[in-house]
């Protein structure tokens, strides 16, 4: 492996430079508000406007011009109305009914304008804070430890962002492009409006919205609750469909069709009766909205005849009050539809806001240190690990070694040794429950995870691939790198003469997770993929065993090339690719047993010995 020179330095600064991984600037709203409903409101509210305040205002001015034409146009329409059932119009060419009904079919067009204009401005807005959240809660989500990611189900995670994201879209939009927030401003205008032509009609008109709300808001409340569990007996009627279809063979061999068609028909049905309440729910809601409508309107026509008939009050008038009573109604309508389906997304934003609690929370320690490339030497000090920190029962238990820098050291034992949770111990995918690991003296600990990923370049044992050209994985490690570093990294690797005999070589696909590849394919490019890194230490953990013998020999021959020139950790089950190393250490039910060469192992380890034997014997 090359060191790095003054050129890629340089060309290391270049690629730093400028960078914004999300974490150089300050955040621009708190996340720690309340998770209830109007709590997750207000924090996506917040959001917009410290993002994007001058889009906001002019979805704002625009509401109220679209509100004011709105609430204007039916002050007109009495006017023409008046006059020609007053006689003071004398006929359609009258200078004042033709200025009359310009001034309506201005204010009408205007307002349909305005509304246009606040509903894509919406979407703008809408689509922008949607990206801000995706990119804030996905950076998030990248940055959360690794015993964060060992309790959860990846897919599940990603399927959780994208319906979060959505879900903010949906809010935004809902309120502010379907022209909910046109409607509540114009409500705003009509009210008091009406109160001024007669209060007879403002209390009918009033009356009704604070008591719907108050419905709407309970009703949705219980629909949201209900589309939660909803929610959670569908993914359950899933996973049993496709836990039986994906395990189709293992069905067949045991005769248990009908036993997994009962489980998935139970979980659909369960599925189904929640659905049933819901329903009723949702029907409820729509038929008192709609006889709060009727009622209303008759008792606003009931009065109005009664005053034209008693009071002197002019048809006009009543067209102007059934007019608002339909503008009044609007928000409660769309509140009517809208209101559940709010409370469900808000609930889908919630998993966002708090996935990003949860990495703020698990990424609060102060970790100053910044590595450098290694000079002397990497050391284990009674460390000892538990992978749940519940329970007492030890990975890695008072482990103490050294390796010093360019030197070949591996680590050998039966399964449940603890060799793996060494190479992840060395990878800073976690923190020793005790003791310190020191590299160059200082606790590793207390380094940033990303100048620990810039120096410790890791192979797993089953290392995966994405679905993209050869070339682009071994240069994930450095995407700066040109085809003749991915090519010397491929070569050091022994990969290079199997990509270039394929039909598009470098730039040959490889499918999701690499399954056109062979496994010793995959774990060549991936060892390629770790060189090109040029980190100081190099963890192979368990490289080479699940591969057949050709694929074993050409690792471990990529892996002797390599030694004096990196410093290596090599976790082994087969003792074939370790023989030659600088130091072996023997590991049993988490503790270091034995530490010395092979010839001295054979002799004064019986577990090393064992395995020995075990694999080498004729």
């Amino acid at each position: 492996m090359r060191t790095h020179s003054g050129k890629n330095d340089e060309k290391d600064k270049n690629k730093d430079k400028g960078k914004d991984n999300g974490k150089n600037k300050d955040r621009p709203f708190a996340y720690t508000y309340p998770k209830d409903f109007f709590g997750i409101i207000g924090t996506i509210f917040r959001s917009v406007w410290a993002l994007h305040r001058k889009d906001a205002l002019v979805i704002v001015i625009c509401a109220v011009m679209a509100a004011a034409l709105q609430s204007y146009a039916p002050l007109i329409l009495q006017q023409l109305v008046d006059g020609f059932t007053t006689g003071a119009f004398l006929s359609q060419s009258d200078p004042k009914f033709q200025t009359l009904l310009l001034y309506f079919a201005l204010a009408g067009i205007g307002g349909i304008v305005f509304k246009t204009l606040a509903e894509k401005a919406s979407h703008y807005l809408a689509t922008k804070v949607e990206d801000y959240w995706r990119f804030a809660v996905l950076q998030g989500y990248y940055d959360l430890p690794i015993s964060w990611h060992d309790r959860q189900d990846s897919g599940e995670v990603a399927s959780r962002i994208d319906r979060g994201g959505s879900a903010i879209y949906t809010i935004i939009y809902e309120l502010f492009g379907q022209v909910f927030f046109v409607d509540i401003v114009t409500l705003i205008f009509i009210l008091p409006l009406a109160y001024f032509v007669n209060p007879s009609f403002f209390l009918v008109l009033f009356v009704p919205i604070p008591i719907l709300s108050t419905i709407t808001f309970f009703i949705s409340r219980k629909i949201a609750e209900g589309q939660n569990r909803l929610n959670e007996l569908d993914k359950l009627a899933q996973k049993a469909l496709f836990d039986g279809a994906m395990n189709i063979r293992t069905v067949k061999a045991f005769g248990k069709e009908m036993e997994e068609t009962e489980r998935y028909k139970t979980r659909w049905s369960e599925y189904h009766e929640e659905e049933y309440v819901l329903e009723r729910l949702r029907f409820m809601q729509s038929f008192i909205y709609t006889f709060a409508d009727i009622s209303t309107r008759v008792i606003l026509l009931f009065i109005g005849l009664y005053l034209l008939q008693t009071s002197g009050a002019t048809i006009g008038q009543i067209i102007l009050l059934l007019s608002y009573q339909q503008l009044a109604f609007q928000p409660l309508s769309r509140l009517n539809q809208m209101f559940t389906r709010i409370r469900r997304q808000a609930n889908r934003a919630k998993i966002l806001f708090d996935m990003i609690d949860e990495s703020d929370r698990l990424n609060a320690k102060l970790r100053p240190l910044e590595l450098m490339p290694l000079k002397d030497g990497i050391a284990f000090r009674n460390v000892s690990f538990a992978y749940n920190s519940k329970h007492r029962d030890h990975a890695v238990k008072n482990v103490s070694f050294t390796v010093p820098r360019g030197s070949t050291v591996a680590l050998v034992g039966r399964s449940g040794a603890g060799k793996t949770t060494i190479a992840a111990l060395f990878a800073g995918f976690y923190d020793p429950t005790s003791g310190r690991i020191l590299w160059d003296g200082e606790n590793i600990s207390l380094a940033s995870r990303k100048s620990i990923a810039k120096q410790v370049s890791y192979v797993a044992q089953d290392s995966t691939l994405f679905n993209r050209s050869i070339k682009s994985n071994i240069a994930y490690a450095d995407e700066h790198a040109d085809i003749e570093e991915v090519e010397e990294a491929a070569e050091s690797a022994h990969a290079h003469g199997f990509v270039t005999g394929m039909q598009k070589g470098y730039d040959s696909i490889i499918g999701e997770r690499g399954v056109r590849l062979s496994g010793g394919q995959r774990q060549r490019i991936a060892l390629a993929r770790a060189l090109l890194a040029k980190g100081s230490l190099l963890v192979l953990d368990e490289s080479t065993s699940q591969l057949d013998s050709e694929s074993e020999k050409a690792i471990r021959e990529a892996v002797k090339n390599l030694k004096g020139r990196v410093t290596q950790i090599i976790i082994a089950h087969r003792l074939s690719t370790v023989l030659h190393s600088d130091k072996i250490l023997v590991m049993d039910k988490g503790e270091l047993v034995a530490i010395g060469k092979h010839k001295e192992l054979l002799k004064k380890s019986k577990i090393y010995r064992r395995l020995y034997n075990l694999q080498f014997q004729d």
